[in-house]
């Protein structure tokens, strides 16, 4: 690999570094490149096409095609450690994020002494910082939002939400900055067009930029647009998987029509996911900024955990378990993926586990 491909090679994990030590980097000799970092939510094995899946990615396939896919890459199961471990470079478990998910109503978020990745970004040079979808790391005061955690730009929700009127128990979760919004839109597609507008506003400027893009999708709740609906009309209901039984506690699998339904809400959803993936991307092409650009995307998959009452087995969770993996969504065993685009870089496929958070490495 050349020097370049080294440098680029290890940006992110230079700042995973940095935020976890609390220091900065000194200046590079070479201009620092732009980051754009896409987290989709809840999205499965056999959601992408080019692991065979019937749903079709072309855009999340084309970050896997010309960059490197690594196998076996590892996130926590739910919402907010997977953010937190994200953000500070670091076990989540070390500052009391591990196993909860931070509802509205609870006090507390992503403890206020870690040092987060855009917050280190900005020693480094990176003047403008964004981030747009769903944050999950603190809600009941300003002290945890993004713009106090080293962002300068931020549009989104908290936790998850209607997709289309922005609710969640009532209340409206979508602010622009501090601020709640009135904004009409399936927030997929708001997601991304506020990414596409962060990129078209800096792509210019004369210092790099961070862009964080934490999208909802393909977490629930399930709904998808009327008009990527009939693009999935004739997908079936899957074969059930081996542990079934053991996700359900017990409990039947759904009727089959009903899981039917939700696996092709479910493909619609993932659809919408993707054709944001590919305004980002096409984005950064206008621009002419590519080359400048790693473009890494990390797949958020998680097991369902045993639950005292029963429940069906749905659609969608039966179509993100395919695959053969071991355990329950809500544990932390096998499913994580990571694509990362690099500049310059051709297509490969890494195999062995990368760095874990905290700089340690699995067996």
């Amino acid at each position: 690999m050349s020097s370049r491909g080294r440098y680029l090679a290890g940006v992110a994990g230079a700042a995973f570094a940095m935020a976890a030590c609390g220091v900065p980097a000194p200046p590079p000799e070479t201009r620092l490149p732009n980051i754009v970092l896409i987290v989709p939510d809840d999205l499965g094995r056999h959601d992408v096409s080019f692991h065979g899946g019937e749903i079709a990615t072309p855009n999340i396939d084309r970050i896997a095609a010309e960059g490197v896919l690594i196998e076996r890459f590892y996130t926590a199961p739910i919402c907010s450690p997977t953010r937190a471990g994200l953000m500070t470079g670091r076990y989540p478990i070390r500052y009391g994020l591990m196993r909860n998910v931070i509802a509205p109503w609870q006090d507390f978020g992503l403890d206020t002494e870690e040092v987060t990745i855009p917050e280190v970004l900005a020693r480094a040079g990176y003047e403008h910082r964004g981030v747009f979808g769903k944050w999950h790391l603190g809600h009941i005061g300003r002290k945890y939002h993004p713009l106090r955690r080293g962002f300068t730009e931020s549009v989104g929700h908290n936790t998850s939400i209607d997709y289309f009127t922005k609710e969640r128990f009532g209340e409206r979760d979508w602010f622009h900055g501090y601020e709640p919004a009135s904004e009409e839109g399936y927030v997929t597609d708001l997601v991304a067009e506020h990414a596409v507008r962060f990129i078209d506003r800096r792509a210019g400027g004369e210092t790099p930029f961070f862009l964080y893009v934490p999208f909802n999708a393909a977490h629930s709740p399930l709904q998808a647009k009327e008009e990527d609906l009939p693009l999935y009309a004739d997908l079936e209901a899957i074969e059930p998987p081996r542990s079934w039984e053991e996700i359900t506690a017990g409990g039947p699998l759904a009727p089959e029509e009903q899981r039917r339904e939700r696996r092709r809400v479910h493909a619609a959803m993932v659809h919408a996911l993707d054709e944001g993936v590919g305004r980002i991307l096409q984005a950064i092409d206008d621009h002419d900024i590519a080359e400048n650009t790693p473009r890494p995307l990390l797949q958020r998959q998680r097991r369902r955990r045993r639950r005292r009452r029963q429940r069906s087995l749905s659609g969608r969770e039966e179509h993100r378990l395919r695959g053969g993996h071991t355990g329950r969504r809500g544990g932390a065993l096998a499913g994580g993926r990571h694509l990362r685009r690099r500049p310059g870089e051709g297509a490969g496929r890494l195999h062995r586990r990368p760095a874990d958070l905290d700089g340690n490495r699995g067996p």
